[in-house]
């Protein structure tokens, strides 16, 4: 009887052993996770330190990032400027830019292995294919997008907007940047675009130039589609017209279509709300959709003679065709 006392009080000890083990190989496991990550003290300030990003303003740090490759590139993403396979009249001085930190808050990135080496040709920040663009909250310290491409064309479009690609339907919409991120723009679009017009130093997005199914839309910050559909890329727009572009030739659009069947130009642009035409004869002039009338002469251009249009600070049009120089008085 007591060895039987004995070997039960032996089988409680031992069971309470394991017990107490599995709960200690819990306890540590649960420790281990909720372990807060030790960010690296940087003390030259420098952006990407010990396999850490750090985001700064001036000398007050706002949040850190840490590389899932610090052996690889980890930092700011790039522009993807896919304008350039269009004829749209975009800002051109975004190739290869990075996009800095919004709004003390958000940051694009990219975090790849040098190791990927698939590379797309149409890629400006010639990265590989599987690296997706992070978009991080500093502020929470997470990720909370991943997307394709982006751009704002390093100038920066006002209103902390940003064009963004989709990873699996590789469609394009807008999203603005504030406190949280907003959708302005679905994602049903195979490209977005601006045009070169730049209000307080960012380009304007009060409309943008969309594809879709090989149709060309305007379409306003709200989402809405402002223009008819389109066959032909858009390459400039007033408030009333539209220009497109069909290998060589420029047609002049209203906001339901094209104006004059079958008529094209050589060249094609926009003084305020006119229309500086280049015609197929090389004629020259300048040209009032509103009431259908020309408002200089016409010119010839023959044997390369340059040309160009503008106003000038008198609120005169100011035709140069060669060394030619003609003013005008008009009412915009």
């Amino acid at each position: 009887m007591k060895n039987e006392n004995k070997k039960g009080i032996l089988v409680l000890i031992i069971i309470l052993l394991i017990t107490s083990s599995a709960f200690g190989i819990i306890g540590f496991t649960m420790r281990d996770k909720e372990k807060p990550r030790e960010v690296p003290e940087n003390p030259n300030r420098e952006f990407k330190y010990m396999g850490f990003l750090y985001f700064y303003e001036e000398d007050n740090l706002l949040g850190t990032y840490k590389c899932e490759n610090p052996d690889g590139y980890c930092g700011f993403a790039y522009n993807t400027i896919d304008d350039v396979n269009f004829p749209l009249r975009h800002y051109k001085d975004a190739e290869n830019s990075q996009i800095d930190i919004v709004n003390n808050r958000f940051v694009f990135l990219l975090d790849y292995s040098h190791s990927a080496l698939t590379q797309d040709p149409n890629d400006f920040s010639d990265r590989p294919l599987n690296a997706n663009i992070i978009l991080y909250d500093i502020k929470d310290q997470k990720i909370i997008a991943e997307y394709q491409a982006v751009k704002n064309y390093g100038i920066g479009i006002e209103y902390n907007r940003f064009i963004v690609q989709l990873i699996e339907s590789n469609n394009w919409g807008v999203i603005e940047l504030n406190d949280t991120i907003s959708t302005i723009i679905d994602f049903n679009y195979q490209f977005i675009g601006l045009i070169d017009k730049i209000i307080a130093d960012k380009l304007s997005s009060e409309v943008f130039v969309t594809m879709r199914d090989n149709q060309w839309f305007l379409v306003n910050y709200t989402g809405n589609e402002i223009s008819t559909g389109l066959d032909a890329p858009i390459v400039d727009f007033t408030t009333e017209n539209i220009i497109t572009k069909v290998n060589y030739t420029y047609y002049l659009n209203n906001y339901q279509g094209r104006i004059g069947i079958g008529i094209g130009y050589n060249n094609l642009f926009f003084v305020d709300r006119f229309i500086a035409i280049l015609d197929k004869n090389n004629m020259f002039y300048v040209y009032d959709a509103r009431n259908n009338t020309d408002i200089t002469s016409r010119l010839s251009t023959e044997n390369g003679l340059t040309y160009d249009a503008r106003i000038n600070a008198e609120g005169n049009l100011v035709v140069r065709v060669g060394a030619s120089i003609s003013t005008y008085q008009i009412n915009i």
